[in-house]
């Protein structure tokens, strides 16, 4: 599969642009810890998953945080942050359409 960077752009941007018509200016996470599951499990769906960290949204964030401000280019694990701290804005959005 493959994933041109502009079309992530777009789709990005798309997501915010439906969070203000939503009038979602902030989203709340009830849970602070999650399962991180190594790449090499995450894509092997033949295997049970054997090897799982703890991962912690708030940590995320936070260091997340200190990138902008700093103005640091992301580095590899900055994308798994936001990857797992998307997921669980997703979930959560999720939720609150079915109330």
């Amino acid at each position: 599969m493959e994933i041109k960077t502009k079309q992530l752009e777009k789709i990005f941007a798309l997501i915010i642009q439906k969070l203000n018509q939503e009038n979602i200016d902030k989203i709340e996470l009830d849970e602070e810890l999650y399962w991180d599951i190594p790449y090499e499990q995450f894509t092997n769906i033949a295997k049970p998953i054997d090897n799982m960290d703890v991962g912690s949204f708030e940590d995320d964030w936070k260091i997340l945080q200190t990138t902008l401000k700093n103005g640091i280019i992301l580095n590899n694990d900055d994308f798994n942050r936001i990857a797992n701290i998307l997921k669980a804005i997703g979930l959560k959005i999720e939720i609150l359409c079915e109330l």
